[in-house]
């Protein structure tokens, strides 16, 4: 029996007529309206009105938060580097005003020296702004001085202040406090840094306070040199003991040197000098040109660790062919990298004496480079022990001594090269593990902290 293809062969659809008539009203009708009556939203109920203004009220104090966060730190910040870089500028001048007083014979006295240090620290103050301030002062109690040396027990580099001889500064710059640490009202130097935006929470400004920045000659016996740079070394060399004979007071003193126009004139400044002029050496201490100079002309007490015949104690810091025109360079200019090649790039006697070459007499010629250095000081090398003759001299090299030039005369029969105990503070100064009373070199003033 074949199906009726009339009737649906799914079970449980109804075939009714009236059924699929209402289906297909229902296929064909159109979208489902709204049932009349008002719209209602849900900002329209009364119990969260005015929610808005609240959260906006809370979100401003949170954005205001941020933005002093953001300007008014960073404007600290910028601040706080302006002023860290006037301490250390302050710092760098008063340490080198400390130079005078240094050595054997200082130029000036250590109170002397403080308040030239003191003037020089608060004008490199004012030089630099600060924030809304075009220059900074400077509280004198700010200023402290030290000295700064190797300590040989603890095996590191020491700042003990307060402690002469002093070669070492501490600068402390502030904004809103005093050097007793409190915040100010209106005893600080400078006044504290308005802010920006955080007055808005209650902060109308900031305290500042650099880290004490510290600077210091520091000590040293050798050179080394770098690309561009010179070496103050005089070409010329004396025996140890007739220096050491010169601070124990046997000299003459016959110039002045003023340290405000550096020129040096006839005079007494208690400051004793040596003629270094080289002659040969005799068994009752005699000089070469027949002067006996009590141990401070050209010879010595007995004689001994003086030139040997044929050489007056110019020495070959360099080539050993040095020229005339070679030594009135080294004179006038110092050391080039060219000449300290020689001797690996530095000169150091730390570790060991040094063996140099000698030249032959002290000529004439050189008489006008050394009086273009009168007033200047240089570098002389001291020597213990001198072996050879002329070109084959060999003197063995153990200090440098800084020594200012007050005369030069090569020509007429008293032949002079006067010179006389001074201090060097150069930027080829090696630092050297030595203590600050018995140094006469030091470095430029560099930042220790």
């Amino acid at each position: 029996m074949q199906p009726d293809r009339n009737k649906s062969s799914m079970r449980g659809v109804s075939t009714d007529g009236a059924a699929r008539d209402r289906c297909l009203c229902l296929r064909h009708a159109g979208p489902k309206t709204r049932p009349p009556g008002p719209i209602v939203f849900l900002g329209d109920d009364p119990s969260r009105r005015g929610i808005i203004v609240v959260l906006a009220a809370f979100l401003m104090v949170v954005v205001f938060g941020f933005v002093a966060f953001t300007v008014d730190i960073g404007f600290i910040t910028l601040v706080k580097a302006q002023m860290q870089a006037a301490s250390d500028a302050a710092t760098l001048a008063a340490c080198l005003e400390l130079t005078d007083a240094l050595g054997p014979y200082p130029l000036i006295s250590s109170d002397e020296a403080q308040e030239n240090a003191l003037e020089a620290a608060a004008q490199l103050a004012e030089m630099h702004p600060a924030g809304e301030l075009s220059s900074l002062a400077l509280d004198p109690q700010d200023v402290q001085f030290g000295r700064y040396e190797w300590n040989s027990t603890e095996q590191t580099w020491v700042a003990t202040w307060g402690a002469p001889p002093f070669n070492a500064v501490r600068v402390t710059l502030r904004r809103g406090t005093t050097a007793a640490g409190g915040i100010q009202g209106g005893d600080s130097v400078n006044p504290a840094l308005p802010l920006f935006f955080a007055p808005v929470l209650g902060q109308q400004t900031a305290a500042l306070e650099t880290k004490a920045a510290s600077a210091a000659l520091m000590p040293g016996r050798g050179f080394r040199i770098a690309a561009n740079q010179t070496v103050p070394v005089l070409p010329i060399t004396i025996d140890q003991p007739r220096w050491k004979a010169l601070l124990a007071g046997d000299g003459e003193d016959n110039f002045e040197y003023d340290p405000e126009t550096g020129k040096v004139i006839p005079g007494s400044d208690g400051i004793l000098e040596l003629n270094i002029y080289p002659g040969q050496s005799s068994s009752n201490g005699n000089s070469g040109n027949g002067k006996k100079k009590n141990n401070n002309g050209n010879g010595g007490a007995t004689g001994q660790n003086q030139w040997t015949p044929g050489n007056w104690g110019t020495v070959d810091f360099g080539n050993s062919n040095n020229s005339t025109a070679e030594l009135e360079r080294q004179i006038k200019e110092g050391l080039n990298e060219q000449d300290l090649s020689y001797f690996g790039g530095k000169l150091d006697v730390e570790s060991g004496p040094l063996l140099v070459n000698g030249d032959t007499g002290i000529s004439a010629a050189i008489q006008k480079a050394l009086q273009q250095i009168v007033g200047q000081v240089r570098a002389l090398p001291l020597f213990i022990s001198v072996s050879g003759q002329g070109n084959n001299t060999t003197y063995t090299i153990v200090e440098f001594v800084p020594a200012r030039i007050p005369e030069a005369e090569l020509s007429g029969g008293d032949k002079r090269v006067t010179v006389q105990p001074a201090v060097l503070v150069h930027p080829t100064v090696v630092p050297s593990q030595i203590t600050v009373d018995s140094a006469t070199m030091f470095t430029t003033p560099r930042l220790i902290a």
